[in-house]
């Protein structure tokens, strides 16, 4: 892990591995495009695809050591100015079809 990444995880009190999350966006072509979605209620689904120019291009996610797929940390604000810190992490083993449900606390 770089020095920078390092000295950014211990500025968020060692919270998250900073490098880990680098990686997805440093070591893999492309960017992410996350949509939200209410579900009901207080409930919200957050997908995340890959940005394509054209989005009839096929590709193959196995080109890619992270399936194509970021790391990206969320802070989710409501209207009640809670938080709720939320970390998406798009893969199969954190996230079933790179989807993840947030409920907006009360």
């Amino acid at each position: 892990m770089s020095q920078l990444w390092e000295t950014f995880e211990q500025a968020t009190g060692n919270r998250y591995r900073i490098g880990d999350v680098m990686d997805t966006w440093t070591r893999q072509m492309g960017f992410p495009v996350v949509t939200v979605r209410h579900v009901t209620g207080s409930e919200y689904l957050l997908n995340q695809t890959r940005f394509l120019i054209n989005p009839d291009d096929q590709y193959d996610a196995s080109d890619s050591p992270y399936g194509y797929k970021n790391a990206i940390l969320l802070d989710i604000k409501c209207k009640k100015l809670t938080s709720l810190q939320h970390r998406v992490r798009a893969t199969n083993s954190h996230i079933q079809n790179s989807k993840n449900h947030f409920t907006k606390p009360s």
